[in-house]
């Protein structure tokens, strides 16, 4: 099975928990391994949004449909904290493309608003890449945060809304404003909606720093996630469950 995988850092080394990202990398990581008899090729980012990283897909598919090359059976994403696309208003997604939004400023509508602008945006590049490449099967995993507004994404043939939670056994509040920079530059109209937001941030910060299963206050240990979320959709798609 050909694969191709999305998402930030989390998705960075699917198939390959040995797998050393870089410090820091505003690209994609356009690299491929063969992993259980399957081909994954990864489009990941590490450090990017949702929109960076289905850009990147749907350049690589628009390849993949130009050069007649074999086609990816299985796009696995993972998803990750809308207000990445809030906050970098002027991403380099892929070959020196600049992408620029009028998003509505956190703190300057409420945040319902706000998130609901960057879903739609995020949920119209999805759809459009599935419409692109319609074989394709999908296995979206909310990572970095849960998937917000998982019901919009029924069309999907496999979805984990919210891994963090799933893998420490109890509910984790997820913040989609997951950096401080988005409450010091922020309007301070709604200021009540902000120090909400931002409590549900803390309380992510908590757990992160005393679950030992973190390995840097950010990031799940790479093993645990290989073993309970890459085996499974990979063995959740196999010939022989289809």
């Amino acid at each position: 099975m050909n694969v191709l995988v999305l998402g930030d850092s989390w998705g960075c080394d699917f198939g390959d928990p040995s797998h050393q990202m870089p410090l820091r990398s505003l690209e994609p990581q356009n690299t491929w391994i063969r992993y259980s008899d399957h081909v994954i090729y990864n489009c990941s980012i590490f450090g990017g949004s949702n929109i960076a990283t289905l850009n990147a897909g749907k350049t690589f598919l628009q390849n993949k449909i130009n050069n007649k090359a074999k086609p990816i059976d299985l796009i696995v994403w993972y998803y990750t904290e809308l207000g990445r696309d809030n906050h970098h208003t002027n991403f380099v997604f892929l070959n020196n493309r600049m992408y620029t939004f009028n998003y509505p400023l956190l703190g300057t509508v409420k945040i319902e608003d706000s998130l609901d602008w960057l879903h739609n945006e995020t949920y119209k590049l999805a759809s459009e890449i599935k419409t692109m490449y319609p074989n394709a099967k999908w296995a979206i995993v909310g990572g970095h945060a849960s998937i917000y507004k998982p019901a919009d994404y029924d069309w999907a043939d496999f979805i984990i809304e919210d891994l963090i939670s799933e893998l420490l056994g109890y509910h984790v509040p997820t913040s989609h404003f997951q950096c401080a920079d988005h409450y010091k530059n922020s309007s301070s109209k709604n200021i009540d909606i902000l120090e909400s937001e931002l409590s549900k941030y803390e309380s992510l910060l908590s757990v992160r720093e005393t679950e030992s299963m973190f390995i840097d206050n950010v990031h799940i240990d790479s093993h645990i996630r290989h073993n309970l979320v890459t085996d499974r959709i990979l063995d959740h798609f196999s010939p022989k469950n289809t």
